[in-house]
């Protein structure tokens, strides 16, 4: 006992945690941002005396928006439980994304007439500020919300009075998800996709009492407005976004006739339906 007592002690600083995942950080993303606007200003340059159907504008609109797509994919292998790497998912949702905007420019930069056509581009625009908006500027409130926000030192006073509300829901949700999943954790659980396919009003019912019980503790009310209902805009915008992309490529690829409006159909498509239609 006495030779352990005076035995010398070692002390050891502890290092920080490593993680081999993909991070996109505050820096990486503002550079990104700045390579984008970079790549966006050639491409406009270079594409300024190409029309949008010329063979390296709509190759460039081919690939950018299948890059486009895969925030998409991302979001449905999110969903489908299949992103075993979410991180590594997202700084690829993030990088194509930009690159995709970069050879959209490139497509659009001899455009000057406002039309329809240009509703994909203004949604993609908004959509790519609000989620570097979201991600720099907005995300990191979340770091300082417990210890900065006086509604934070209420949480235990609303669990107090609520405990029994909550607890009657907790109890709804668990017997709910015995028949939705009966392997999944309820303080875990969220409906993914293959719950929407095979049970959608179970998971409805589900989302109603997550969302009940949400309102209870008190976690909206905590986070404010903007961190509750930000990823809520961008998914509504993305989900703008993808629906009037494939409207202008289902028009440019089959309607070419309506869209070329009595002039040349000079790009690439399928059919020419719609001639003489306006």
């Amino acid at each position: 006992m006495k030779d352990r007592e005076m035995a010398p002690q070692t002390w050891q600083i502890a290092k920080a945690a490593q993680s081999n995942r993909p991070h996109l950080s505050r820096s990486v993303l503002t550079g990104l941002s700045v390579a984008t606007l970079l790549a966006v200003a050639f491409a406009i340059f270079i594409g300024r005396e190409l029309r949008p159907g010329d063979p390296l504008g709509q190759t460039s609109a081919i690939v950018g928006s299948l890059l486009l797509l895969m925030p998409l994919v991302f979001t449905l292998a999110k969903r489908g439980g299949k992103a075993a790497s979410p991180p590594f998912w997202f700084a690829l949702h993030v990088v194509s994304g930009y690159i995709g905007i970069a050879l959209i420019a490139l497509h659009v930069a001899s455009v000057s007439d406002i039309s329809p056509a240009l509703i994909p581009l203004g949604t993609l625009i908004a959509l790519v500020m609000q989620g570097f908006w979201l991600r720099v500027a907005l995300s990191p409130r979340l770091s300082f919300l417990f210890a900065r926000s006086q509604r934070s030192f209420d949480y235990g006073k609303r669990l107090d009075t609520n405990k029994h509300a909550i607890a009657a829901l907790i109890a709804k949700k668990e017997q709910l998800l015995m028949t939705l999943d009966p392997q999944a954790e309820e303080a875990t659980f969220s409906p993914n996709l293959r719950h929407w396919l095979q049970a959608p009003l179970k998971s409805i019912s589900y989302e109603i009492l997550a969302h009940k019980e949400a309102r209870l503790v008190g976690a909206k009310a905590r986070a404010g407005f903007l961190l509750a209902y930000s990823r809520r805009f961008h998914m509504t915008l993305a989900l703008l976004f993808f629906v009037s992309l494939f409207a202008h490529i289902i028009v440019m690829t089959f309607f070419a006739g309506y869209a070329a409006n009595g002039a040349e159909i000079y790009w690439w498509h399928i059919a020419d339906w719609g001639q003489g239609s306006r």
